[in-house]
C-alpha cells in the first residue's frame, strides 16, 4: 500500500487553514475594523476554532451511549474528564496527533454496533456546519456572520478530514477505523480489547491482573492493521508485567518488523527494548546490532512521554553514569505518569522502581 508522507498532511492542513482564513477575512467589511469590538471578535476566533473539536468528541459520546458503550474518558486538548472507580475527575493528558478523544468501553455482548460510535464525531461536525450555514444566511449581524463562517468552515473541514478513510500522519482516522471495523471482525475485536484494557486501567487494574485471554497472540495475517498491531504490543507489555521479559522482548522485536506499526507505538516499543537490553543483558543498546535506536535517542532529550523518560533514566544512569541527567529524566517521568490511568501508572512506576533498585545497587543512590 502506498504511504502518504507526513509532509503532505502538514501541507494540506496549512493550505486548508489559509483557505479558511482567507474566506473568513474576505467576508469582513472595511467598516468592521472601525468598531471598537472588532478586536474582541478576532480574539474569539480562537475558542470558536476549538469548538468543532469539542462537538466532534461529543458526537462520539452521544452515539456511543446510544450504541450501548460505557463512558470512560472525554478529552479536548489536554483537559480530560475521566470516570474511574465510580468517580468523575479531571486530569491533564495529551496524545500526539490528536486534538481530542472520547474513549468508551464496548457493550458486554459479542455483537454490537460500531459505526455510530466511530462516525458520531463526523455526524456532529456536519450537523454543526449545516446549522452554522443556515444561521449565517438568516442573520445580518456582521460579527455573528464572521464567527459563523469561521466555525462552519472548520466544522466542515473536521467532518471531511475525519470522515474520509485515510491515515493522516500515519494515524487512522474515524473513517478508516469505521471501514476496517465494519468488514473485519479481527479488527473489531482488537478495538474492543484496547477499550476494555483502558477501562480496566482507569479503574486501577494493572495489566498483569487483567484477563489473560485479552492478550492472546493476534492472527499473523491480520498484523497489517494498526489496531491489531496495538494488541500485539499489549501482549508484549503483559508478558513483561508477568515477569516474562524474554517473551516481551521477542514480541517487541517482531512488532518492529511490521511496516504498519504506528510511530507512537514504535517509540514505546523501542523504549521497552532499550530498557530490556540495559537491565537484563547488562549491555549498552547502542553497541548492539539488530535494532536502530537513533530515533529513540532523538526523543530522549525531550519531555512528556513516560516510556521515553524511563529509557532516558536507565540510559543516563546505567550506561553513561550521569546521575544528574538521570534525575532530570526521573522528574519528567514522575510529572507525566501521575495523570495516566491508575493501572498503567502502577505498572510504569513498578518498572521504574526496578531500574532504580539496580541504580541503587551500583551507585548507592538514585
Amino acid at each position: 500500500m502506498k504511504r502518504t508522507k507526513p509532509f503532505f498532511w502538514f501541507l494540506l492542513l496549512f493550505a486548508v487553514g489559509c483557505f479558511i482564513g482567507f474566506l473568513s477575512i474576505s467576508m469582513i467589511p472595511e467598516s468592521f475594523f472601525e468598531d471598537p469590538f472588532s478586536l474582541l471578535v478576532l480574539i474569539l476566533l480562537w475558542p470558536v476554532a476549538a469548538l468543532p473539536t469539542l462537538l466532534h468528541e461529543a458526537g462520539h459520546l452521544v452515539f456511543g451511549l446510544i450504541s450501548g458503550y460505557r463512558f470512560v474518558s472525554f478529552r479536548v486538548g489536554s483537559l480530560t474528564l475521566v470516570r474511574g472507580k465510580g468517580k468523575l475527575f479531571f486530569v491533564r493528558r495529551k496524545l500526539q496527533g490528536t486534538g481530542g478523544q472520547c474513549l468508551m468501553s464496548p457493550p458486554d455482548r459479542a455483537e454490537h454496533p460500531v459505526l455510530l460510535y466511530m462516525y458520531g464525531g463526523v455526524i456532529f461536525n456536519f450537523i454543526s456546519f449545516v446549522i452554522a450555514l443556515v444561521v449565517f444566511l438568516l442573520t445580518d449581524i456582521v460579527t455573528l456572520r464572521i464567527l459563523l463562517a469561521f466555525f462552519g468552515f472548520v466544522s466542515l473541514f473536521s467532518a471531511i478530514i475525519n470522515g474520509i478513510p485515510v491515515k493522516p500522519f500515519g494515524i487512522p482516522n474515524d473513517g478508516f477505523n469505521a471501514k476496517q471495523l465494519s468488514r473485519d471482525p479481527v479488527v473489531r475485536r482488537a478495538v474492543d480489547l484496547q477499550l476494555l484494557i483502558n477501562e480496566a486501567a482507569e479503574n486501577g487494574i494493572t495489566i498483569d491482573q487483567m484477563p489473560k485471554e485479552w492478550f492472546d497472540l493476534p492472527p499473523k495475517e491480520a498484523l497489517t492493521d494498526p489496531q491489531v498491531i496495538a494488541t500485539l504490543i499489549y501482549r508484549g507489555s503483559y508478558l513483561g508485567a508477568c515477569g516474562d521479559n524474554d517473551g516481551m522482548a521477542d514480541v517487541f522485536r517482531y512488532a518492529l518488523s511490521l511496516p504498519d506499526l504506528l510511530p507512537i507505538h514504535r517509540l514505546s516499543v523501542k523504549a521497552g527494548l532499550f530498557n530490556y537490553i540495559i537491565l537484563y543483558q547488562n549491555a549498552d543498546p547502542l553497541q548492539l546490532s539488530g535494532t536502530d535506536f537513533s530515533e529513540l535517542l532523538h526523543y530522549i532529550g525531550m519531555r512528556g512521554n513516560p516510556d521515553v523518560s524511563t529509557a532516558a533514566y536507565a540510559y543516563h544512569a546505567l550506561v553513561r553514569g550521569d546521575l544528574d541527567s538521570a534525575h532530570d529524566a526521573w522528574n519528567d517521568f514522575d510529572r507525566v505518569i501521575r495523570n495516566y490511568p491508575e493501572g498503567l501508572r502502577i505498572t510504569a512506576q513498578r518498572d521504574m522502581a526496578e531500574i532504580q533498585n539496580k541504580v541503587r545497587s551500583v551507585f548507592g543512590q538514585v
